[in-house]
């Protein structure tokens, strides 16, 4: 049995520019899979948000944490679909 699973990403500008984005499947199975998803942020920001949309479905917002690379990622397990993705860039105003 062959299984494929796809997450599509839409890089949407709210509040700050973002780079490249990757999500990739770590693992799966008929229930759950867990993806890795990363974003590339072009400004400073004090924290990076990701969400997690399905239609007709509540979207899952998660915190994203800054990698080696000056990335934002975070790994997460989720049912098996092809989601929507929407990066949130969040700068602290008073900073």
């Amino acid at each position: 049995m062959i299984r494929l699973a796809a997450v599509v990403l839409f890089a949407v500008e709210v509040g700050s520019g973002f780079g490249a984005a990757s999500a990739s499947v770590v693992s799966m199975t008929d229930q759950s899979m867990v993806v890795d998803i990363r974003v590339e942020v072009e400004t400073s920001a004090d924290s990076v948000v990701v969400h997690l949309a399905l239609p007709d479905e509540e979207a899952i917002t998660l915190p994203m944490l800054e990698r080696d690379d000056g990335a934002y990622g975070v790994s997460t397990e989720v049912k098996p679909a092809n989601y929507i993705v929407m990066f949130e860039a969040i700068v602290d105003p008073c900073a």
